[in-house]
């Protein structure tokens, strides 16, 4: 089986982590590969190559994701009435 580096992005307990890993060519085989071995992380990427050692990852604004707010672009109710 062949392998290439990776960076993978992974996620546990609400904290994003980035590290350089080695995993199969193929997609599906390489994440499989690193969910069995890394239990309890979410995979969310794999980037082509080693970019950990030359990353950043701001994980102040991780598990924030429920706090957006729905905006309706049609909502005139906080213009006031003018008179013509």
């Amino acid at each position: 089986m062949s392998s290439r580096p990776y960076a993978a992005i992974m996620m546990l307990n609400d904290k994003i982590f980035m590290m350089d890993v080695m995993a199969p060519l193929k997609s599906d085989e390489a994440r499989s590969v690193l969910e069995g071995s890394y239990p309890g992380y979410q995979l969310l990427a794999l980037v082509p190559g080693t970019h950990a050692q030359h990353s950043y990852i701001y994980n102040d604004k991780a598990g924030a994701r429920g706090s957006t707010q729905n905006l309706d672009p049609f909502d005139m109710s906080h213009a006031s009435e003018q008179s013509v």
